[in-house]
């Protein structure tokens, strides 16, 4: 580069100083943005996408994670005095009345697409407690298709998603 067009301040010392710290800025930037993409939704955010799949009798709701990147949130709460399977079956009532599609049914645990969601419940016996964990995706194409199961958003729903919706179950 010739120093004779830039003023007498810019020489390429300067120049490669202010490059790299824009790069800087730019990384600093980019995981802030990730920090902010990967937080726990507010219990009303995490009634807003799961309420469907919370228990008239849940107490101790908490929003576990959320990502705005890719639209996901994870929450569990428990209910007291009531057996896992009736509350999975009380679950399934809910599910139904607001048109989810149940898609994988066990007694432990059930599966639920509408348009381009899908949601897992998962339920297990904690104590004198039935624990409940509910993962909820947004599919950028519809959840029912044949393509959903090998879609970019599925694939980071297993590498990232479902581990966390496991770990919430059991802790």
């Amino acid at each position: 580069m010739d120093n004779r067009i830039l003023p007498p301040i810019l020489n390429n010392r300067v120049l490669v100083l202010i490059a790299g710290s824009a790069s800087c800025a730019v990384m600093v930037a980019v995981a802030f943005f990730c920090f902010l993409a990967t937080r726990p939704p507010s219990i009303d955010g995490f009634r807003y996408r799961g309420g469907d799949f919370v228990s008239p009798a849940a107490t101790d709701v908490a929003p576990i994670y959320g990502n705005d990147d890719v639209p996901s949130i994870i929450g569990r709460y428990s209910v007291h005095g009531i057996p896992c399977g009736q509350v999975l079956r009380s679950i399934d009532k809910q599910a139904a009345t607001a048109h989810w599609m149940i898609v994988r049914k066990s007694q432990e645990r059930g599966e639920y697409v509408r348009d381009r969601q899908l949601v897992r419940v998962a339920v297990r016996n904690s104590d004198s407690e039935c624990r409940v964990a509910v993962g909820w995706l947004m599919f950028d194409i519809p959840a029912s298709s044949a393509d959903a199961p090998v879609s970019h958003r599925a694939r980071w729903a297993r590498e990232n998603l479902w581990p966390r919706f496991e770990k919430a179950l059991r802790n």
